[in-house]
């Protein structure tokens, strides 16, 4: 959905997303992406956490997942991609300190750490591999977890589902406008208070999700009347709001109902290395701008070349480094 939503944003053609169209502008399927992402990742993440002997193994595990494959795209980008796409000479290149701000996300100090300044500068869109803000939030929102989970709140779930239950009520307040990304907010902790505020409310549901799910029994009328009610919503452009009561539950149930997808888990895990190559082989694809290159063509070809940085990526760097889950007991 990310990749699919980007081939029409780097085009500068956002507007043309047949999510942000159907929606009136409030979503795309890049936005509905990171929302199913963060759904289930607050779903496993907490299993995961209560299932642990140790917070530091806990810790160590999403260090290891998250850290090794992040920290060598950030450096295959600024001292390889970086000298071979860049139309200046290396030696230009290597001259320019201000390239070397994007080693930044080695440590996800963001934000608009997402350029290198001589690559893809004439593009439509100039940032070089423009994913990257999510991963800080993600990391955040796991030091919430982190919090709760030692201060034994966690084990209050009805207290966190009012606590949720507020955020819903401000957002409802709020309107529409906090579904749409503004980058002149206020941060704290290099982190846009707004976007974290949205990004939190699809997380903590997943958190809930799991804490609740021994009454997490839905028919599979139920699933129908959601899969109708979320149609109609985005179709008639019903209040926005309702998509947080509906998206969650029904991801969760697809994810765990059925096995339909579980074909690929023997091929390896691609999806973080397509979301850290996918952007810039879409970059890459763009700037040699190709006359027949549309956002459709755009999207099957970067998708095709993405699994190939995956592919390589998994098995050269995140399955390995994941063998040494072990390592902190």
């Amino acid at each position: 959905m990310v990749v699919f939503s980007h081939s029409f944003y780097l085009f500068s053609l956002q507007s043309k997303d047949p999510l942000h169209q159907i929606s009136g502008g409030i979503f795309t399927f890049g936005n509905l992406g990171v929302y199913i992402f963060l759904i289930v990742s607050g779903f496993l993440i907490t299993q995961s956490i209560l299932n642990t002997n140790s917070i530091l193994n806990f810790i160590w595990r999403r260090v290891i997942r998250i850290f090794p494959a992040l920290w060598v795209m950030v450096l295959i980008s600024v001292f390889i991609f970086g000298p071979l796409i860049s139309k200046y000479s290396i030696q230009t290149y290597f001259n320019n300190y201000s390239n070397y701000d994007f080693l930044k996300n080695l440590f996800l100090f963001i934000p608009n750490n997402f350029k290198i300044p001589s690559i893809f500068e004439h593009n439509p869109i100039g940032t070089f591999n423009g994913c990257l803000w999510t991963i800080g939030y993600e990391v955040f929102f796991y030091f919430l977890l982190v919090v709760v989970f030692i201060t034994k709140i966690l084990k209050f779930r009805f207290l966190l589902f009012i606590q949720w239950l507020c955020l819903i009520i401000i957002q409802y307040y709020l309107g529409d406008k906090i579904y749409i990304y503004s980058y002149s907010s206020p941060m704290i902790l290099n982190l846009n208070i707004e976007h974290c505020f949205r990004l939190f409310i699809f997380f903590e549901s997943g958190v809930l999700l799991y804490l609740f799910k021994d009454l997490f029994k839905i028919k599979h009328f139920s699933i129908k009347f959601l899969f109708f009610i979320s149609f109609v919503i985005i179709l008639f452009r019903v209040s926005n709001i309702t998509m947080d009561l509906i998206l969650p539950p029904l991801i969760i149930y697809l994810a765990i109902s059925n096995n339909l997808f579980s074909f690929i888990e023997k091929y390896g895990d691609y999806s973080y290395g397509i979301y850290l190559y996918g952007y810039i082989v879409q970059q890459y694809i763009v700037s040699l701008k190709v006359g027949f290159m549309n956002e459709y063509l755009l999207f099957i070809f970067s998708i095709l070349s993405s699994v190939t940085f995956a592919y390589f990526s998994w098995h050269l760097i995140e399955k390995p480094a994941l063998k040494l889950k072990n390592l902190i007991r």
